[in-house]
């Protein structure tokens, strides 16, 4: 089963292609809307696998719909105007449909989405596979990013600092956000080089410059960049550990 959302400002137009889904079952809507802004909030919401999109709409027009998303589904625009034809496809639409259009017309379509659909799922399972498997996941990090997946091999990275329900990673070239907990990165990340110094700061000990003890119970850690950091009591007791430190 395929979720799909419909938006149209024009309501005939979106009761026209409800009506010409119905020939395909294995496509189930969602929701719809008429104007980007309700169109936002409902892609956010559903996460939809296809999305079929008119262009003219007030407010928001269709392309500056999918500017604002960060996962596209598969699109198909449905569109009055014949001159956005070349920047949908720059857009990696599916298909552009034509208004009016035939059954016919519409089922080809579906053809179309239906193929870009499945090739979607062989490449999720592939970088699944590829990307998260056995000691790979030891070796490096997988951050996506707009249109694209970066490869992070994880001797670049220096910390990671966790930041609500993402986790700040800073490397030796730039920083990169990651939808994961330190949690969930303690499990994956090899702990012969990985520390949780704090519950919010995860560091790479070959970046470790200076360890301080400041009181009872405070303790910090500068970094080969400079940066500083607290250290909680538990992860002075596992760092002193491994440097073997006298207190």
């Amino acid at each position: 089963m395929f979720t799909t959302v419909i938006v149209d400002d024009e309501f005939l137009a979106r009761e026209i292609v409800k009506k010409r889904l119905e020939l395909f079952p294995e496509f189930s809507i969602v929701g719809e809307a008429a104007n980007g802004f309700d169109a936002f909030k409902l892609l956010q919401e559903t996460k939809p696998d296809v999305l079929f999109l008119d262009i003219q709409m007030p407010k928001i027009n269709g392309f500056e719909l999918l500017e604002m998303l960060d996962e596209r589904p598969v699109i198909v625009f449905v569109t009055a105007y014949d001159e956005y034809a070349i920047q949908a496809f720059n857009e990696n639409a599916t298909d552009y449909l034509m208004k009016p259009f035939s059954e016919q017309r519409f089922a080809d379509a579906i053809t179309k989405t239906k193929e870009r659909l499945l090739i979607k799922e062989h490449h999720k399972k592939s970088n699944e596979n590829f990307f998260y498997h056995g000691e790979n996941e030891k070796n490096r990090l997988i951050v996506k990013e707009t249109g694209r997946i970066l490869i992070i091999p994880t001797d670049e990275i220096i910390m990671i600092e966790a930041q609500d329900d993402y986790a700040l990673i800073t490397t030796t070239s730039k920083k990169y956000l990651k939808k994961t907990t330190l949690k969930d990165l303690e499990q994956r990340l090899d702990s012969k080089y990985f520390f949780r110094v704090h519950r919010s700061y995860m560091v790479h000990l070959n970046w470790i410059d200076e360890i301080l003890r400041n009181g009872k119970d405070l303790y910090s850690l500068t970094l080969k960049n400079g940066h500083k950091l607290p250290v909680s009591k538990s992860g002075y007791d596992l760092l002193k550990n491994h440097f073997s430190l006298d207190d």
